[in-house]
């Protein structure tokens, strides 16, 4: 398992090297600065995966399935490969999840947002509310609520099919097995009940975000890689923007 993060507040390859870009990227497309960035850095990570796998960009396409979930396509003289990974952002935290091409899932949420948790009673197991009207402290209330989100945002991603079923959200409960402590990170397994042995990891960072990882089995960590912007003006690195093809 690798987990790539990256801080959009800590680049600004738009204005340095935008002509590094694929013209198709699009990301002008968007009205607002911040999804601009987040398109970019979506698409840098891409290729920062592509890049950590040593591929060969001239056999590579970004795609994405019928649902918008992306996928590298490698191509060979009589076949082809699929390469499967994960991505979510929240502002500016972006992150990435590669599990040696397994499927899988990801969510990322800053617990500190806003929330109306009332609204949301639609996709919670009876269990959870209860659970959460047991919480008297509303800050105590609201992170735990963005933990069951979170937990359900990443199982969905890693069917591909997003949050769009509230009666199969609604129906999902989850059973926490297992704590341990990586580096200054607080690492939950839970495993889902009735959903073929897939396991939801849920963890908790000091800067107020919480990342879920989703897959089925089993989940290892290998290696978690903090992205820092000067890896953006190696040379390498640029050529390797130029040449991958996007088709979405």
């Amino acid at each position: 398992m690798i987990l790539f993060f990256f801080n959009t507040n800590e680049f600004c390859y738009k204005k340095k090297k935008k002509n590094k870009l694929p013209y198709n990227l699009n990301f002008q497309k968007y009205k607002f600065e911040r999804d601009r960035e987040n398109c970019i850095a979506s698409f840098l990570i891409k290729i920062y995966l592509i890049s950590y796998l040593n591929l060969n960009p001239e056999r590579i396409i970004l795609k994405k399935n019928f649902n918008g979930k992306p996928y590298i396509q490698l191509i060979f003289k009589d076949y082809y490969k699929i390469l499967n990974f994960n991505v979510s952002h929240d502002y500016p935290y972006l992150c990435l999840y590669y599990d040696n091409n397994k499927e899988v899932g990801i969510d990322i949420v800053n617990i500190n947002r806003k929330i109306n948790i009332d609204r949301f009673q639609n996709i919670l197991h009876p269990i959870e509310i209860k659970n959460l009207n047991m919480i008297n402290s509303p800050k105590n209330k609201k992170n735990v609520f963005f933990k069951y989100w979170a937990f359900k945002e990443a199982y969905t991603k890693l069917k591909g099919v997003g949050i769009k079923s509230k009666k199969q959200l609604r129906q999902m409960k989850f059973n926490s097995y297992s704590i341990k402590k990586l580096k200054n990170l607080t690492v939950t397994y839970s495993q889902i009940e009735s959903c073929n042995n897939t396991i939801v990891c849920h963890i908790e960072s000091p800067n107020n975000y919480v990342i879920c990882l989703s897959r089925k089995y089993q989940i290892k960590f290998n290696k978690i890689i903090n992205i820092k912007e000067n890896f953006l003006y190696n040379e390498n690195f640029c050529n390797l923007l130029l040449k991958t093809n996007i088709d979405y």
